[in-house]
């Protein structure tokens, strides 16, 4: 049985890029540049204070070898 180690939001924005890769070789849009650019930048303003309305998160699910 493999083994998983699951985080939330640990690394936001490489996860986004990744998404936005897998998504982007599979003919998707839903994630374009501009709602990655904005998402990050809510997320970059939400942990040094500012922004506090809207928070989303990332679930980060790797593979432990």
């Amino acid at each position: 049985m493999k083994d998983f180690r699951l985080t939330v939001s640990r690394q936001f924005s490489e996860s986004l890029t990744a998404l936005t890769r897998y998504h982007e070789s599979t003919g998707s849009t839903w994630l374009n540049e501009e709602l990655f650019t904005l998402l990050v930048r809510m997320e970059r303003e939400y942990r040094e204070g500012g922004y506090r309305k809207v928070r989303q998160y990332v679930f980060e699910l790797w593979d432990v070898d």
